[in-house]
């Protein structure tokens, strides 16, 4: 071949070469434009639905790890389950549909009289409450918070509440369900109880009753929000009760008169903590009527302001406790539990 034939071929070599080269760019920047448009459209707020909806929350270990979570447009007499298998992902279902298996492609580990079978299941609440029928019998109302969480239930065999449900722990309550919602306070709080009263009066029919801490009362058919620091409620009788059932009370901290204790998942105490700006936000339900109980206590003052000013907060911003069963609050720290088996912190 002649050189001029091989410097023409050179040039055609480098011109087709720097096309692709091109090209290659070209599409690469194209998809980055695109993934950065996705992503940008994902962190932007939801538009809400026109019409009745729901909020659908999917989560893992005990909220630790959030799958989804949307707001979703609801039909006419919708189940939980019919929310579910309408927007969830990969839904398996077992025992004629009634029973969930298997979302995003967790399925359910126990297998019963297989004694080596993990006790791994998906749960589901509504509003905060842990359900007590099938969700395809459990009707969906405007507003309604469903919660589905997959995690380990061979300690905590029941978590019947969850302060990431709050408000609507006690706002939401079915008409039927006779609920009222007393506030009850330890001495030096009841400015804090009358706060609270008033922000939940907004949102309630009935308006709440604020009251003085009494043990007798808390025997009564009520919702309870009890607010104090250590000296009452790490010495309370009702409160001791239900520290010594946390494995059915879905608890993963308890007070007493030395400070916080916390728990983890296989309910092993993996610290103390004693500080006075330390405080503690629970949910369960009474363990008789099983209506709604949060608590919102501290080491000191500071511990219990801290709670109180994040439940204030929830009511503007629903998303601040958003996926936690319950809250160890210390200075600018929000921590998750059940606690990490090494004590470990999640913001």
């Amino acid at each position: 071949m002649k050189r001029k034939e091989w410097l023409l071929l050179i040039v055609a070599l480098l011109v087709l070469t720097g096309a692709v080269f091109g090209l290659i760019t070209y599409r690469g920047q194209q998809e980055s434009a695109k993934q950065s448009e996705q992503m940008a459209q994902g962190s932007q707020p939801q538009a809400m639905p026109e019409g009745p909806y729901a909020h659908l929350w999917i989560t893992r270990d005990f909220g630790a790890q959030v799958l989804q979570q949307q707001t979703v447009p609801l039909q006419n007499e919708d189940t939980v389950m019919d929310v579910l298998k309408r927007n969830g992902k990969n839904v398996e279902t077992a025992y004629g549909g009634g029973f969930v298996t298997t979302i995003n492609g967790l399925a359910s580990e126990y297998k019963p009289g297989d004694g080596n079978s993990k006790q791994i299941d998906w749960f589901y609440s509504v509003n905060g409450v842990l359900a007590d029928i099938g969700a395809a019998e459990y009707p969906v109302n405007t507003g309604d918070i469903i919660w589905w969480d997959y995690h380990d239930w061979s300690y905590a065999v029941s978590t019947p509440a969850q302060i990431g449900g709050y408000p609507q722990l006690f706002t939401a309550a079915p008409a039927d369900s006779g609920q009222d919602l007393v506030i009850m306070a330890a001495q030096g709080y009841e400015d804090q109880a009358n706060q609270l009263a008033a922000a939940l009066s907004k949102q309630m029919k009935t308006p709440p009753t604020v009251a003085a801490w009494d043990e007798q009362k808390l025997q009564e058919a009520h919702g309870f929000l009890l607010i104090g620091d250590k000296s009452t409620l790490g010495t309370s009788a009702f409160l001791q009760s239900l520290w010594k059932e946390k494995a059915t009370m879905g608890l993963f901290a308890e007070m007493n008169q030395e400070g916080i204790h916390l728990y983890d998942t296989r309910g092993k105490m993996t610290r103390s903590v004693t500080e006075d700006d330390a405080g503690l936000l629970l949910a369960t339900v009474h363990p008789q009527h099983r209506l709604p109980i949060v608590v919102v206590a501290g080491n000191g003052t500071k511990g219990v302001t801290l709670g109180v000013e994040k439940l204030f907060t929830q009511h503007d911003d629903p998303t601040v406790l958003k996926g936690y069963f319950g809250v160890l609050l210390q200075g600018d720290k929000t921590i998750r539990l059940p606690d990490q088996p090494a004590g470990g912190e999640q913001q």
